[in-house]
C-alpha cells in the first residue's frame, strides 16, 4: 500500500471520529470548538500532502451564550436615539459657558486652564472656545498649553479682524465722515 493510500484512510478515519466526537461533545460547545477546528487542520493539512482539496466541512452552529460562569448574560438593548439627544435647555447652558470662556480667555492662564481641564466635562468647553476661535483639529487634540496658546492667539485674530471690519463698516455707512480733512481729488474742484 503506497502513502497516498493511508494518508487517504487516515482522512477518512479521522473524519469519522470528527462526527463521533461531534455527537459526543454536542452539549459542551466551547470544547467541541476546539477539538473540531483542530482536527479540520489536521485533516486539510493531511489532504493537502496528498494532493486532494482541503476538507470544509459542514458549519456548525452554536446556540447563543446565555450564561458565562454561573451569570446571566444580559445582551444590549438597543438604545433610542431619543435618549441621545441634548435637552435644549444643556445646549443653552453648553453654549453660555463657551461664551463666557471665549470671553475670559486671555485673562485666564494657560496653565491654569490646563489643570482645570483634567476631566472630559470640562474639556468640552475648551474644545468649544476652540471651535468658536476656529482652530482646526480642536475635536481630538489633547488639552496642552501650546494648544490653549494657538486659541487665545485664534481669538485675537479674530477681534482684530472683527475691529477691522468694523472701521471698514463705519466707513461705508458714513462716507462724509471717511472724506472730512482731506482735499479733494483733482478733477472735482
Amino acid at each position: 500500500m503506497e502513502n497516498t493510500q493511508r494518508i487517504s484512510i487516515a482522512l477518512d478515519i479521522l473524519d469519522e471520529a470528527k462526527q463521533d466526537i461531534a455527537g459526543v461533545l454536542e452539549n459542551d460547545h466551547s470544547v467541541l470548538l476546539i477539538v473540531e477546528s483542530g482536527l479540520t487542520r489536521l485533516i486539510n493539512r493531511l489532504s493537502a500532502m496528498i494532493g486532494k482539496s482541503a476538507h470544509t466541512g459542514a458549519i456548525v452552529e452554536h446556540p447563543p451564550i446565555t450564561d458565562f460562569m454561573g451569570e446571566k448574560i444580559e445582551y444590549a438593548k438597543q438604545i433610542d436615539v431619543a435618549v441621545l439627544t441634548p435637552l435644549e435647555a444643556d445646549k443653552q447652558h453648553f453654549r453660555q459657558r463657551v461664551n463666557e470662556l471665549y470671553d475670559q480667555f486671555d485673562s485666564i492662564s494657560p496653565e491654569g486652564l490646563v489643570q482645570n481641564a483634567t476631566i472630559p466635562e470640562e474639556q468640552i468647553f475648551i474644545r468649544g472656545v476652540a471651535k468658536k476661535a476656529g482652530v482646526e483639529g480642536y475635536e481630538d487634540r489633547e488639552i496642552t498649553v501650546e494648544f490653549i496658546e494657538e486659541i487665545a492667539a485664534a481669538i485675537k485674530q479674530q477681534a482684530a479682524d472683527s475691529a477691522q471690519q468694523a472701521a471698514i463698516d463705519k466707513q461705508l455707512a458714513d462716507p462724509e465722515a471717511s472724506t472730512k480733512g482731506r482735499k479733494p481729488a483733482k478733477g472735482n474742484q
